[in-house]
């Protein structure tokens, strides 16, 4: 006897099916019974004999109603309409029904109860399948292969309709069976519902079972499916970051194009943060995630911020990205003295610094500090000794000559040999020559101590030293003043230094690139720098001034401490713009 358990029609089975049966007014009463239909004689006897029979009673009155079909789209179509009404004449709950005149081959029949008294039927019974004996065939390969990135692993292929298949074996917990039941196919897709990717498993190993309407039985089948690896991504890309936006203005970033992946393949994308995105040229959405092929085209855009404070705008193209930034970078914090050439409110035409500098060759007689910790400078008197306010090309710049001995001078050195580890940042263009300070903390009263933090090489012009002298004797150079630290600093071309004392040696960053630490002639044991009491640049302080610097100044920054590789970069950024540059 063979029984298909897997599919009921009406309340319990198929959306739409047996919902027209028993005409005349009748509804579905889901609290009756189920009935369970089987075949009462051998599924290869004609014409064939079903059973029905309800676990919650038959009663006079009720009525089995009948269909049978020789296919199952057939019987489909039949339940729509009003089967054929049988009656248990012993109320015994149980009906056996001889159809005679069907033809030998596959027959589906189903029933269920009507209570013609109520106007109601009840869900329609199991599916069983007369005529057919042999088991269900796989049809589809057992070992194959499927590009990643596709949501569908496997597709399930049999050589009659069956029952959802089952899975087993060792990857069967990652996976899931998709379509209605009974059908002839079935997806085989990730549990997880997302799409199959080479990097995170390469092949798929599992075995499948169905079984028929007439429940004969495929046994567990082994299935292998490799993941094919594609070039699935795309090579990187850049968008030019904005970094001195206007507030509350709306910029575009340049477009990119996608490269490196395989032709016409399809992978996934996702746009984040703020503003929008634009595909191939078309309109500018927010969607995501999102899909892309070879040779697609995207840029992106946002509104800047009112306040300068950095906005993103993020595209990933499976895996590679890039953010697309509107700010006006800041100097790492702690800045123990701050110069900015750009910041006209900073400078002044006199010492007493009452007028305030407007033109492009005004004199700079003070320059004030903007950390807040007041380390002003000014020039020793109004005269030629005081540098010259220059704009040339957008770049503003503090320029100072030799040759008038311009130099700009505080009474609160920095103090930052005495912290232990320091960092000093500046933009310059300066002309080559030697022995020529940037920044400088000296005494008034003694030719030592010193701390010249940045100068110009005693023997190559062009090449950055310092110098520290001990206070206890004078004469105790504690770092080699002949030792080059970087070539080409002071070459005439805009560059932008972060000088880094972490304690052991002087680390470099040059125009953004992390240059080898210093450690010869190195000797910060070697003794003590007190009784400091003068702050320069353009210059060197001591009770006579010298070292001066013939070239311009965009930005100087320092730090009591060794800036991280993350604070190196960002004060890079800050004091390269300064000069109209990127870094």
């Amino acid at each position: 006897m063979f029984l298909g358990l897997g599919l009921r029609f009406g309340g319990s089975g198929v959306a739409g099916a047996g919902g027209g049966g028993g005409g005349g007014g009748y509804s579905l009463d889901s609290n009756l019974p189920t009935p369970t239909l089987s075949l009462a004689v051998g599924k290869t006897t004609y014409p064939p004999q079903f059973s029905a029979s309800f676990t919650g009673g038959f009663y006079a009155g009720d009525q089995i109603e009948f269909w049978s079909a020789a296919s199952y789209a057939a019987l489909a179509t039949a339940m729509a309409s009003t089967g054929t009404l049988l009656d248990d004449d012993d109320d015994n709950g149980l009906v056996d029904a001889t159809l005679s005149g069907i033809a030998s081959g596959l027959t589906y029949a189903a029933v269920r109860l009507r209570l013609p008294s109520n106007s109601t039927y009840g869900p329609t019974s199991n599916i069983c399948l007369h005529g057919d004996a042999t088991a269900p065939t796989l049809t589809s390969s057992t070992s194959t292969n499927v590009d990643e990135l596709q949501t569908v692993l496997y597709t399930a292929t049999f050589g009659e309709l069956v029952n959802t298949p089952t899975l087993s074996g060792t990857d069967a917990s990652l996976l899931a069976v998709s379509g209605s039941s009974p059908a002839t196919s079935y997806s085989i897709v990730l549990a997880s519902g997302g799409q199959l990717d080479y990097e995170t498993k390469t092949s798929y190993s599992f075995s499948i079972a169905a079984t028929d309407l007439a429940d004969n039985s495929l046994g567990a089948t082994a299935i292998t499916v490799a993941v094919n690896n594609l070039t699935d991504v795309p090579t990187a890309f850049t968008f030019t970051d904005n970094n001195a936006p206007t507030a509350s203005t709306l910029y575009t970033s340049n477009t990119i194009t996608v490269a490196g992946t395989t032709a016409a393949l399809v992978c996934p994308g996702t746009f984040s943060g703020s503003g929008e995105y634009q595909k191939n040229g078309g309109s500018w959405v927010t969607t995501s995630p999102f899909t892309f092929v070879l040779g697609d085209t995207f840029a992106v855009r946002h509104t800047s911020s009112s306040d300068g404070s950095a906005v993103d705008s993020t595209l990933n193209l499976n895996g590679t990205s890039d953010t697309f930034t509107t700010q006006i970078p800041e100097l790492p914090a702690t800045a123990v003295f701050h110069f900015d050439a750009d910041d006209l409110t900073t400078l002044f035409k006199e010492i007493a610094g009452s007028t305030a500098v407007t033109t492009s060759g005004d004199t700079v007689g003070k320059w004030n500090d903007k950390s807040g910790n007041t380390r002003h400078v000014t020039a020793p008197a109004d005269t030629a000794v005081r540098p010259i306010y220059d704009l040339t090309s957008g770049v503003h710049s503090v320029v100072g000559t030799a040759a008038n001995s311009t130099v700009l001078v505080g009474t609160n050195p920095s103090g930052m040999w005495q912290a232990g580890a320091w960092s000093l940042v500046f933009a310059i263009k300066a002309n080559a020559g030697t022995g020529q300070a940037v920044m400088a903390d000296g005494s008034s009263s003694s030719t030592n101590p010193l701390a010249a933090y940045a100068r110009s090489n005693g023997a190559t012009a062009s090449t950055m030293s310092n110098a520290f002298r001990d206070s206890a004797t004078g004469s105790i150079n504690l770092t080699d003043p002949t030792v080059a630290i970087k070539t080409t600093v002071f070459d005439n071309n805009y560059r932008v230094i972060v000088l880094i004392d972490d304690g052991s040696g002087f680390t470099v960053w040059y125009d953004g690139v992390k240059q080898s630490k210093v450690t010869t002639g190195y000797n910060r044991g070697g003794g003590t720098i007190t009784g400091l009491d003068r702050m320069s640049l353009f210059a060197r302080v001591r009770p006579t001034i010298d070292s001066y610097l013939t070239g311009q100044i965009q930005h100087v920054s320092g730090f009591a401490r060794a800036l991280s590789d993350a604070d190196a970069q960002q004060a890079t950024t800050y004091a390269a713009l300064k000069q109209g540059r990127t870094l």
